[in-house]
């Protein structure tokens, strides 16, 4: 998966990219369906919507719901 397409529900909340020290740390840890990804860069593609690239999969020991998407 090269990237995936979000959309908030929140209005006001927003989403930011992160670094390589803020991924080690589990910023932007996230759930996709069943799987706990992280991503590091993020690109505003509507007004709640949001590209998320640069994953890390897997995370979290939940690298078998890869195959659900």
């Amino acid at each position: 998966m090269k990237g995936v397409d979000v959309e908030l529900i929140d209005k006001q909340q927003c989403l930011t990219s992160c670094d390589d020290a803020a991924l080690a740390e589990s910023t932007s840890l996230s759930v996709l369906d069943s799987e706990l990804i992280q991503f590091a860069e993020v690109t505003p593609i509507g007004d709640v919507r949001f590209r998320l690239t640069r994953l890390l999969r897997r995370r979290v020991g939940t690298g078998w719901a890869r195959a659900d998407h």
